[in-house]
């Protein structure tokens, strides 16, 4: 009984690490694109871009998109101010919330929805009440929270980034020369923060903001100008980043760190904002199999002993 008790557990360790091996290649996460299309659609994307899916449809003109942790989709139609919910899985988007003044940029942060509207950023908690976050601004196309609350964002129409300090308040505005009509932004995993410059003006550029012991530095440099409008941006968790393009063919483009570009997808009619989330797969059949035939054996062993 020992001699085959010793084989059960040599055997059970392998089909352990077997089963570990399956869940960890299973539980690697699966990013999955949302972008808001002209045409007045939300599409998405796989990992490795290829054609569209609709995903929502029925809008006016989509722009300013966000995902919360449940994968519910949000997304802003600034022709009549509303902010719709599409449940986690795609269809009609429900009401959220009508700003009164229309909104053009969504960000999730902490659990709340925030919203750039015509003069100043709101706060919704998850019922859709709004509260004032941050006061005097307009035109904010572009908007992104770095990992100590503080939320960045943009004014078109100046050209101006500006910072608001946790929890709210007052804008800080500073200038760059790189910068003239910025619209979507992003950090990466090194609290770099990248922008979408030029996009509604016929040319454009990607603008790196480099953090330096934790403080973003307001004097930037030109990260890449092979991008024709870039309007939206986002950057995933290896910190390639995907910019819609509004010029020439309405590409998503994708570069990588190193500034390498790549053709990752092309919208259907005019690329707005886009958005990443992540979705774990469900573990496999055979990680499942697996599991269960260590189970089993536990038991029979446990009844011979």
């Amino acid at each position: 009984m020992k001699i085959l008790s010793t084989v059960y557990h040599l055997s059970t360790a392998a089909i352990l690490f077997g089963a570990f091996s399956c869940f960890a290649s299973q539980s690697v996460q699966a990013q999955i694109f949302y972008v808001t299309d002209s045409n007045g659609l939300v599409n998405t994307y796989g990992a490795s871009g290829g054609s569209p899916t609709t995903y929502s449809s029925g809008y006016s003109y989509p722009t300013g998109i966000a995902v919360d942790s449940a994968n519910d989709v949000f997304v802003a139609d600034p022709s009549n101010g509303n902010i719709y919910e599409i449940p986690s899985g795609g269809g009609p988007g429900t009401l959220f919330a009508s700003t009164g003044a229309g909104a053009d940029v969504l960000s999730f942060y902490d659990g709340n929805l925030y919203a750039g509207i015509n003069n100043a950023v709101l706060k919704y908690d998850s019922s859709g009440v709004a509260t004032t976050y941050a006061p005097g601004l307009y035109s904010t196309f572009g908007m992104a929270f770095n990992q100590s609350g503080v939320l960045f964002g943009e004014m078109y129409a100046s050209g101006s980034i500006y910072s608001v300090p946790t929890g709210g308040g007052a804008p800080t505005f500073f200038s760059s020369s790189n910068i003239n009509n910025p619209a979507g932004m992003a950090f990466d995993s090194n609290g770099d923060l990248f922008v979408a410059n030029g996009g509604f003006s016929g040319s454009g550029s990607i603008v790196e903001f480099a953090s330096v012991g934790g403080v973003l530095s307001t004097t930037s440099t030109i990260f890449t100008t092979n991008v024709n409008n870039p309007i939206g941006l986002a950057i995933d968790s290896q910190n390639n980043i995907y910019v819609t393009s509004a010029g020439g063919s309405n590409e998503i483009y994708e570069f990588t760190p190193a500034g390498v570009r790549s053709n990752f997808a092309s919208s259907e009619s005019g690329g707005q904002y886009i958005a990443i989330a992540a979705s774990t797969p469900e573990p496999s059949t055979w990680a499942l199999l697996a599991l269960s035939a260590i189970a089993l054996g536990t038991l029979r062993l446990r009844r011979r002993a």
